[in-house]
C-alpha cells in the first residue's frame, strides 16, 4: 500500500466497474475502505469516448462525481514528458500518451496507479510511480492487491 493511501485508477479498472464486473466494484470497495480513490480527467475521457448510450455515459459520470477525476496541469505535463521519453521503448506512438498522462497524474497526485494494463506497466520504473498491478485473469482482485 502506498504511503499516502491514494489510489488512482485506471481506465481498465473504471470500466470493468461500470459492467458490473464485480472483482473490480471489489477491489474499488476495498480501496475506498483504506484510503482516497481518485481517477484522472484521462481516465473520464477515455471511459465516456467509449460510452455506447447516454445510460452508460450517465453511469460514468455518477461514478466520477464519486471519485474526483484529477485535473492534467503543467506538473502533470512536465512529469509525462519527462516519463515518456525515458521509457520510449515501452512508450511509443500516440497510444501511449494517455497511459503516460495518467501515469504521471499519479505521480504527482503521489497515488498509487491502480492498472490491468502489467504487460506495459511492469516494465517502467520512474521515480515516484508507485504500482498496484492487478491481473485480469484473477478470481480474486482483492486478494491479489494484498499479496
Amino acid at each position: 500500500m502506498p504511503v499516502q493511501n491514494r489510489f488512482l485508477l485506471d481506465s481498465g479498472i473504471v470500466v470493468r466497474v461500470l459492467r458490473g464486473d464485480v472483482r473490480a466494484a471489489d477491489l474499488v470497495d476495498h480501496l475506498s475502505q483504506r484510503g482516497t480513490v481518485l481517477t484522472s480527467a484521462i481516465v473520464a475521457f477515455e471511459v465516456y469516448r467509449g460510452c455506447r448510450d447516454r445510460a452508460d455515459e450517465s453511469a460514468a459520470r455518477n461514478f466520477f462525481q464519486a471519485y474526483l477525476a484529477l485535473a492534467v496541469d503543467g506538473d502533470v505535463a512536465l512529469d509525462a514528458s519527462r516519463l515518456f521519453r525515458s521509457h520510449s521503448g515501452i512508450l511509443s506512438g500516440e497510444k501511449s500518451i494517455p497511459d503516460t498522462l495518467i501515469a504521471a497524474t499519479a505521480v504527482v497526485d503521489e497515488a498509487a496507479l491502480v492498472t490491468l494494463n502489467t504487460r506495459q506497466f511492469s516494465r517502467i520504473q520512474h521515480p515516484g510511480l508507485d504500482l498496484l498491478l492487478i491481473d485480469q485473469d484473477a478470481a480474486d482482485w482483492v486478494a491479489a492487491v494484498n499479496q
